[in-house]
């Protein structure tokens, strides 16, 4: 094995240990993501890993290398002076010089090292890190569209829109460059205290004596601080799903005037988050100033004892002094790893990616019988709801259908309707009793080809937003629809008519959520894909309820004509819409209690008669739909097209104006801890030259959070209520579908969090250290100051180019994770529709293209 090896694999057996001391053996299974992340890695990837980790290896023994010249080079220094003083002969300045120039060599070679080194830390693990999160994103993505209806009923409130973007950012985070810097910091810490006892073993041990107390107290903040972060990403998850129903619903809440409910609903479940946060950056500002406390301490007992020694000892130098501190004090500025919000949140999605789901329609187990028969039968069924397992939904249920029989399922809602059906499609499986199909049990059939047998049309349809044609295609098992195919299913569905007057005939767009059409003609479209495939099995969960009675007689007569020869299930509110079934089976607390025709029901005068008398008395009024002539014209369409171009180039100049000024107004409600905040950051600044840190270190971060926290709750509650308040129009356009906005809402906020909090305490901390060492500096010699000044400029082109770099990189990236978020919500809130018509791996795919093409 080779020396960089050997350190390569003692720093990340050094690493591994740390966690586990940092967080026990109990915790250990929450660090696995750590190293299970490298199983979504390819050989190039683990190349570029191993590459990475042994050139940072070897970059931080560089970094003891510098200090031991520059401990080297006081000595010189002092030699010299010494001799000077003396009256030193022009042989002993000519050797000081050659000395001289021979470190300044060894730095410059030293400094290019680290930059070239650094450059492909970060080139590697970055590249790595590129390719094992948009693996993370499409395994995650597919698990989701795996996993079994009732999976998605208990978790119907996350946020993935912020799981897909800002989660998974945050899961990057912790494998990119930072995972390198992590690597460079433990062979930088063992390698410098293994100097630092080579050296002056006596001094080491006094300066690392208060070690002990700094891993006791780091190790319980660390946990605390994971605790908190695991409640952040909760809450702000939840937060996200009240986002999305509202911005996904946004037409509902205004007609009703609630706006103002859902701010207030959303800013309740942003107060959870803000208060983890704070409670998370006050145990990550503690532990800072723990960890500077403690070794700043350690220094001030290592120079009195320095002294000692270099009296009472010739084996101490003052450049041996200077190697021992270096070391000591660069292994524990670089022991630092901060992995709580990372890590809790790959637990959540590495939790959801090696799910098992209880019914997996990927499985290629089960029957796929030839030929089909479309009987149905239930026996004893009993049924409750996972989520729901106190509420008993079917109670001993039993019914049988005959091939090509039209069935009416009628009775008061919670009766159990609805959910024959979904037990039919085997999004739930019986508790008791069996479900049939053909003679066969469903359980014994193989999932997807049981449900290739049935097509389904429910009460609210769920399109998507691409053309009428893709649409419709979308119920095809076939990979290549023929256009006949189309037109006959438009056709059985009495849609052919209305789709020809559209300007752009089955190749318009219907929008986000068939927003662009009528109730009317987005059922007709849902009929028409659930008959495209020509099913055995016809499901209809009250199909016209949400219609007016015009739209209801047309899709009535579609609905007739499509049951025709097709073993049909009808669940009805209207029972209008029933009378022509073959059968109707009224049914009350998940029971059975009447069976018979229309006419037959009404004579005996039962729950049914008692139905349509109550129906009767209560007068509806006609709510008017749209008509068919609202279908899209093709003026209509170019303005609004030019509507949608001019407002995102308004967008657009509106960002690039946002100045500075308006930024920091938002501040104004917590001026106390920005005042207070950045008073301590510039002590903090100042403690570098003058190592006064110790009471700086402990309360610089402890009033900090405050305003960057809240800042980020105004944000995204301010955000959130300027969506709310935009015309209906502006949610029509492309770019601002239900997905980019949660996507922006959850992603932007958090970005903008940035110019507050710790990043604006370094900027402040940064400027005292330089102002104080620049004076300092010049008082003791102006000459050699100007000299280092020169470096200056260099510094800042240097930090301007990666500032535009990542801006560069983070509007490259934010359309691509838009674009992935909108597929992603409008995939997984219509799941149902998607789980039925089999189109998990379309869709799939489909998220698959935009993150591939989005990470080129």
């Amino acid at each position: 094995m080779t020396s960089h090896s050997a350190h390569a694999l003692c720093a990340q057996t050094s690493l591994k240990s740390k966690f586990r001391r940092i967080f026990g053996q109990k915790n250990r299974r929450s660090l696995e993501w750590l190293w299970r992340l490298f199983a979504f890695a390819d050989t190039f990837d683990r190349i570029f890993v191993v590459l990475g980790a042994t050139i940072a290896t070897i970059t931080g023994f560089s970094w003891n290398l510098l200090t031991v010249a520059f401990g080297d080079v006081v000595d010189v220094f002092v030699a010299f002076e010494r001799n000077a003083r003396n009256n030193a002969s022009e042989v002993e300045s000519a050797e000081f010089l050659r000395n001289v120039y021979f470190f300044s060599y060894s730095l410059l070679a030293l400094w290019i090292l680290n930059f070239v080194s650094n450059f492909l830390i970060c080139l590697l693990f970055s590249r790595a890190a590129n390719n094992q999160i948009r693996r993370i994103k499409n395994r995650y993505f597919a698990s989701l569209l795996r996993q079994e209806v009732a999976w998605h009923d208990q978790n119907a409130n996350t946020a993935f829109a912020s799981t897909v973007t800002t989660d998974l950012k945050r899961i990057e985070d912790g494998m990119n460059e930072k995972f390198g810097l992590a690597v460079y910091n433990a062979s930088t810490a063992l390698i410098a205290i293994a100097t630092a006892f080579v050296y002056g073993w006596k001094l080491t041990l006094i300066i690392i004596s208060l070690l002990p107390f700094l891993a006791f107290g780091t190790s319980v903040m660390n946990k605390v601080q994971a605790t908190f972060a695991r409640k952040e990403v909760e809450a702000y998850a939840a937060a996200g799903g009240v986002a999305e129903e509202a911005i996904a619903g946004i037409r509902t809440v205004v007609a009703f005037g609630a706006q103002q409910h859902e701010s207030e609903r959303y800013e309740r479940h942003l107060l959870p988050a803000m208060r983890s946060g704070i409670r998370r950056n006050l145990m990550t500002g503690l532990g800072n100033g723990l960890m500077f406390a403690c070794l700043y301490a350690g220094l001030a007992l290592g120079i009195w004892f320095g002294v000692q020694m270099i009296l009472e000892s010739r084996d101490y130098t003052i450049g041996t002094i200077v190697i021992v501190f270096w070391c000591v004090s660069g292994a524990g500025l670089c022991s630092r790893l901060r992995i709580a919000v990372a890590r809790a949140t790959a637990a959540k999605v590495f939790a959801t990616i090696e799910r098992r789901p209880l019914i997996d329609v990927t499985s290629e187990g089960g029957v796929k019988p030839e030929p089909i028969r479309a009987e149905i039968e239930f026996k004893n069924v009993d049924f409750w709801y996972p989520s729901r397992p106190e509420v008993k939904v079917l109670n001993g249920f039993s019914l049988t259908i005959k091939e090509g029989e039209s069935v009416a399922l009628v009775g008061a809602s919670g009766s159990g309707k609805s959910t024959v059906l979904q037990l039919l499609q085997r999004f739930y499986d019986a508790n008791g009793g069996v479900v049939s199909v053909g003679g066969r049990d469903v359980r014994e059939w193989n999932v997807q080809y049981l449900r290739q047998q049935m097509g389904a049309v429910g009460q609210e349809p769920a399109l998507f937003d691409t053309t009428i044609r893709e649409n419709v295609a979308l119920g095809s098992h076939s990979k290549l629809v023929d256009d006949e195919d189309v037109e006959r299913a438009l056709q059985e569905a009495n849609a052919k008519e209305f789709v020809a007057k559209l300007p752009q005939g089955w190749d318009t767009r219907v929008g986000d959520r068939g927003a662009q059409l009528s109730g009317g003609q987005k059922q007709r479209i849902a009929i028409a894909r659930a008959l495209i495939n020509a099913p055995k099995v016809l499901l209809l969960d009250e199909a016209t309820s949400a219609l007016d009675t015009r739209s209801e007689a047309v899709v009535q007569t579609a609905l007739e004509k499509a049951s025709k020869g097709r073993t049909s299930v009808v669940v009805a509110h209207r029972l209008s819409t029933v009378v022509n079934c073959d059968r109707i089976v009224v049914m009350e607390t998940g029971r059975v209690v009447e069976t018979g025709t229309h006419a037959q029901l009404l004579e005996r005068k039962g729950v049914y008669h008692a139905l349509v008398r109550q129906q009767s008395a209560a007068a509806e009024p006609e709510v008017t739909d749209a008509d068919e002539s609202e279908a899209v014209e093709s003026g209509d369409q170019v303005a609004d097209e030019a509507e949608v171009l001019v407002g995102v180039d308004l967008e657009e100049e509106a960002l690039k104006k946002f100045s500075q000024k308006r930024l920091f107004a938002l501040f104004a409600a917590d001026k106390f801890y920005i005042v207070a905040g950045l008073a301590l950051s510039l002590l903090y600044g100042l403690i570098v030259p003058i190592y006064a840190f110790i009471f700086g270190a402990f309360v610089e971060h402890k009033r900090e959070p405050h305003p960057g926290e809240r800042l980020t709750l105004r944000l995204r509650k301010l955000a959130f209520d300027a969506i709310l308040r935009q015309e209906i129009t502006w949610f029509d356009r492309p770019d601002n579908s239900c997905g980019a906005l949660c996507a922006r809402l959850s992603a932007d906020a958090a970005n903008v969090q940035g110019a507050s909090g710790s990043r604006m305490a370094i900027i402040c901390q940064a400027l005292s250290t330089f102002l104080a060492s620049a004076v300092l500096g010049f008082v003791l010699s102006w000459q050699l100051s100007l000299v280092a000044m020169v470096f200056i400029p260099f510094i800042l082109i240097g930090s301007a180019i990666g500032a535009s770099v990542d801006n560069w990189t983070a509007r490259a990236n934010k359309r691509g994770v838009e674009m992935a978020a909108k597929v992603a919500i409008e995939t997984l809130s219509s799941i149902r529709t998607v789980i039925s018509l089999q189109r998990e791996q379309h869709f799939s795919q489909q998220f698959q293209r935009i993150v591939d093409e989005n990470a080129k």
